[in-house]
């Protein structure tokens, strides 16, 4: 069974192709006459016609960096990973700043929060070190 917003979005897609259709035969057709018929958001409706995304698809607005920053975050730290270095919550906030300080073309460039390390880290577990990983790679005499 399909959750309500699933539901929604396909009556909303629903209406506006009815609408679509039906303004070419009456052109005093309002979107307000549709919403009610389908028993959508008349404020919804008014969105979707204007082209504007539901909040599911639209860009994450908390989002610091984009898709290709995280990318060139990933590799920074599988290679930090690689060198057997830790990776720290210092570490990734400092990096993360510098990935933006290098694509930011003003003068005030965006950082990230404290906290977002911190969060980062429990996206991707991947990179999180535990003390024993640490410790054995720094009792190692090779």
């Amino acid at each position: 069974m399909a959750s309500a917003y699933k539901k929604q979005e396909i009556d909303l897609q629903a209406a506006l192709h009815v609408y679509e259709e039906r303004k070419r035969e009456n052109p005093n057709l309002t979107l307000k006459e549709i919403a009610k018929e389908f028993n959508v958001s008349y404020y919804k409706i008014i969105r979707r016609h204007q082209g504007k995304p539901s909040r599911t698809l639209r860009h994450r607005t908390s989002q610091r960096l984009d898709d290709t920053q995280y990318e060139a975050l990933y590799r920074y730290l599988d290679y930090m990973m690689d060198l057997d270095l830790s990776v720290t919550p210092n570490n990734i906030q400092q990096a993360a700043n510098l990935i933006l300080q290098q694509n930011y073309t003003g003068s005030n460039p965006p950082v990230v929060s404290k906290q977002w390390p911190y969060n980062f880290m429990k996206q991707h577990p991947e990179y999180l070190q535990t003390k024993e990983a640490s410790s054995r790679t720094s009792s190692c005499k090779c």
